[in-house]
């Protein structure tokens, strides 16, 4: 059964805010017409989109050894071999689904190991101009960047069939984000999926600048640091197919002269098959709090 998958970065997958440092002549400025929830919420479902986007070559990777095969996926996501050796493959994106149209392609190539079931495997998975358009929230996101996955535990999903066997990858690499063609974030990636034969559990283990749990971490859209920790594992099940169960992420915006922003975000907060998600906003120095539920695309 083939599963797709949303994170929140990952994957899920973490929010926040837009702030300038306290020497430049617009020191932690946010544009007015944005308050501080909003952003994060904003934040939030951008991260939702690039995790979605590393699940989805995670979940094309995984269900066959060599990828022996083209399927398209109900965003266009057509896998195409390259060559006659195996290695190396493109998924190209032509389509519109849930009202987010997505183009551009991602390369991926196996850099190390014979095929990629091997223990130890590793292939780069490069992202180049992968676009997704969300016209119901009128979002546009460019994806470019380069990722290294390693198959931790060897096999693929097939595997999954033998009693107690859980299916690892490792994923590092860093991304950039244009948005709405204005601003980009930049960051780095780490995270790792675990599969078993009901589920997928996302979990993360970066760490920078005292902060642990990290799945991401760098510069956001208005230069400020920031740092998303997976504080509890991000848990899809078979039954809820790409809406996450269970999870929380932590995304903190440093932001020297208006207070760090901290927003965490609840995964499956409804308690079922995580149809929506909600999100607390913490103002560190004005000890604000807002709090608002949300869809998880």
């Amino acid at each position: 059964m083939k599963r797709k998958f949303v994170v929140f970065v990952a994957t899920a997958v973490s929010a926040s805010a837009m702030f300038l440092s306290s020497c430049s002549k617009t020191p932690d400025a946010v544009p007015s017409e944005d308050s501080e929830l909003s952003v994060a919420t904003s934040d939030s479902d951008d991260n939702n989109e690039v995790d979605g986007s590393v699940n989805d070559v995670m979940d094309k990777m995984s269900s066959d050894g060599t990828l022996l095969r083209t399927e398209t996926d109900d965003c266009g996501g057509s896998l195409i071999k390259e060559g006659t050796t195996n290695k190396k493959y493109k998924i190209t994106y032509n389509g519109t689904c849930n009202e987010r149209a997505k183009s551009g392609e991602i390369t991926v190539e196996l850099t190390k190991g014979a095929n990629f079931r091997e223990i130890g495997a590793e292939w780069t998975v490069l992202y180049t101009n992968v676009t997704i358009n969300n016209s119901k929230k009128n979002r546009k996101l460019v994806l470019n960047g380069t990722h290294t996955v390693t198959n931790v535990s060897g096999g693929n999903k097939n595997s999954l069939t033998t009693a107690g066997f859980s299916l690892i990858h490792k994923i590092v690499g860093s991304m950039t984000a244009s948005i709405n063609d204005t601003s980009t974030r930049t960051w780095t990636l780490n995270r790792t999926n675990t599969w078993t034969s009901t589920s997928l559990t996302v979990s993360a283990d970066g760490e920078a600048d005292g902060f642990k749990n990290l799945v991401r971490w760098g510069t956001n859209k208005a230069g400020n640091k920031f740092y998303t920790e997976i504080t509890t594992p991000i848990v899809f099940t078979v039954a809820c197919g790409k809406k996450p169960t269970a999870g929380v992420r932590v995304h903190t915006v440093i932001r020297p002269v208006l207070g760090d922003l901290v927003t965490t975000q609840t995964l499956g907060s409804n308690g079922s098959c995580g149809d929506d998600y909600s999100i607390e906003v913490e103002n560190k120095k004005s000890k604000r709090k807002q709090t608002k539920s949300s869809s998880v695309i």
